[in-house]
C-alpha cells in the first residue's frame, strides 16, 4: 500500500491543477480504485504459492468424468533395481524418496526385509524384518543403513520407548540438513493389523553422512498425520497430512517458512491460515496415508492411490490452481494389476528427480494383507513397483 499512498499525494496535485474542485474528489476515489485492483492481482500472479484463496476457481475436465491415461507403463529398469536378492534391503514399503544435494538419492521405507533371497523368489525362514530402513542410491548402487549390526540388525531410527517404532514419511532438504516425518506406532494386539499411530516427530540428518541429529515432536493433537507429502515453494514449505478415519481418509494442508519446518506451522482453515491445528480443514477426500503433490507445468499436481474404498487398485491425479484446491475431479493414471484377492496395492508416490522426456516416475507398494507366510513364500508379494506416467497432457510440463 506505502506505493499507492505515495501516487496519492503525486495524483491529488495533478487533479487539483486540471479538474475543478466539483468532481476532484471523485476522480480521485475512482483511479485509486483501479489501482488497488490492478495491484493486487498483480500481486496474486506473481506471487502464486503465497496463500490459497477461499475462493478459488476449480479446475473443469472434458466431460467432467474420470479417464485413464494410456501411455502408463511399468517401469522395467527401476523393478530391476528393485529385485533385490541379498546384501542389504530386499524389501520394504513406504518407498518415499528425496533427492540430496550431491545428486544421490535417499529412499525411505517402512517394515524392511534384509538379508538372503533365494533364486526362486523365496526367503529362508528366519530372514531379519526390521521396522525402517533407509537406502542410498548412486545410480545403480544401492547402499542400504539400518541400525543394529549386519548379524543382529535392527531399526534405522526408534522412539525413545522401547515397544514402539517410526515408519518414516515424507521429507525435505534444510539448511544442509535432511528433515524427515517420523510416524510413531505401537502394538495394540496380536494381528497383522493390531497397532495404532500414537503421534510425529520430525527426524534431522546431518549430510552427507545422514547420521541422526535430533528428534522433535510434529503436530499430532488435532489427530491429522502430518508428512503424507512436501511439497517445497519460494514463499513457503506446504505440509500435507493426512486425517485418518479408518474408512474415510482426508487430507490436510499446513504451512512453515522456508527453512524452518521445525519452527511455527499455520494451518488452512478453508478462509485463510490459523496457527490453531484444530481449525485445519479437509481439503480432499479418499486420499491415502502417503500421496505426492508436486507442480506440474501450471497447475499443482496431487497424486494419490484411490481411497474411497479400501485398498483401491487406482492411481489417481488431481488438479488444482493451488496448493490447496479445490481439487479437479480425479484423472485415473494408472490401475495396479497385481491387485486381486488377498493381495493389494497401497500408497502411490512420486519421484520427479526421475522424472526424463515428461514421464513421470511413481512407485506403488505390494503386500499381502492376510497370510504372513505368503511374503516369505513370494518376495515380490512385498516390495515397491514403479510405473511411468506421460505428464505432456498436463499444459506446461
Amino acid at each position: 500500500m506505502q506505493h499507492l499512498l505515495k501516487f496519492h499525494a503525486r495524483l491529488s496535485g495533478f487533479l487539483k491543477a486540471r479538474v475543478t474542485s466539483l468532481y476532484y474528489n471523485r476522480v480521485l476515489i475512482a483511479v485509486l480504485l483501479l489501482f488497488v485492483v490492478i495491484g493486487q492481482s498483480l500481486s496474486v500472479n506473481a506471487e502464486p504459492t503465497r496463500t490459497c484463496p477461499a475462493k478459488q476457481r476449480p479446475i473443469h475436465l472434458a466431460n467432467g468424468h474420470q479417464f485413464q491415461l494410456l501411455n502408463a507403463a511399468p517401469d522395467t529398469a527401476f523393478n530391476a533395481l528393485f529385485t533385490r536378492y541379498g546384501d542389504g534391503w530386499t524389501g520394504g514399503d513406504g518407498t518415499y524418496s528425496v533427492l540430496l544435494p550431491d545428486t544421490r538419492t535417499l529412499w525411505m521405507f517402512g517394515d524392511t526385509f534384509l538379508g538372503r533371497v533365494n533364486p526362486d523368489r523365496s526367503r529362508p525362514p528366519h530372514t531379519p524384518l526390521i521396522h525402517n530402513s533407509f537406502v542410498i542410491q548412486d545410480d545403480s548402487s544401492m547402499v542400504t543403513l539400518h541400525g543394529g549390526t549386519k548379524d543382529v540388525p535392527a531399526a534405522l531410527i526408534a522412539p525413545p520407548e522401547r515397544s514402539y517404532w517410526y515408519w518414516p514419511a515424507d521429507g525435505t532438504l534444510e539448511n544442509n540438513k535432511l528433515r524427515i516425518f517420523l510416524r510413531k506406532f505401537k502394538r495394540v494386539g496380536p494381528g497383522l493389523w493390531d497397532w495404532m499411530w500414537l503421534g510425529t516427530d520430525v527426524a534431522s540428518f546431518g549430510l552427507p553422512d545422514v547420521k541422526l541429529q535430533s528428534l522433535k515432536p510434529a503436530v499430532s493433537n488435532n489427530k491429522v498425520l502430518y508428512g503424507s507429502a512436501i511439497l517445497e515453494g519460494d514463499t513457503y514449505t506446504f505440509i500435507y497430512g493426512t486425517e485418518d478415519l479408518k474408512r474415510n481418509k482426508y487430507a490436510h494442508i499446513a504451512r512453515a517458512v522456508p527453512n524452518q519446518l521445525l519452527g511455527r506451522w499455520e494451518f488452512f482453515t478453508g478462509n485463510g491460515w490459523s496457527e490453531d491445528p484444530k481449525s485445519s480443514v479437509r481439503i480432499l477426500e479418499g486420499v491415502a496415508n502417503q500421496f505426492s503433490v508436486l507442480k506440474v507445468g501450471d497447475f499443482y499436481c496431487l497424486i494419490t492411490m484411490d481411497n474411497r474404498e479400501p485398498f483401491g487398485s487406482s492411481i489417481l491425479a488431481y488438479l488444482s490452481y493451488s496448493p490447496c484446491g479445490p481439487w479437479s475431479k480425479p484423472l485415473l493414471l494408472y490401475k495396479t494389476p497385481e491387485s486381486k484377492g488377498d493381495i493389494v496395492t497401497y500408497n502411490a508416490f512420486a519421484h520427479p528427480q526421475f522424472a526424463g522426456q515428461r514421464k513421470l516416475l511413481i512407485s506403488y507398494n505390494i503386500n499381502h494383507i492376510k497370510k504372513f507366510k505368503a511374503v516369505f513364500d513370494n518376495a515380490d508379494l512385498y516390495r515397491p513397483k514403479f510405473i511411468r506416467v506421460d505428464m505432456q497432457w498436463v499444459k506446461g510440463f
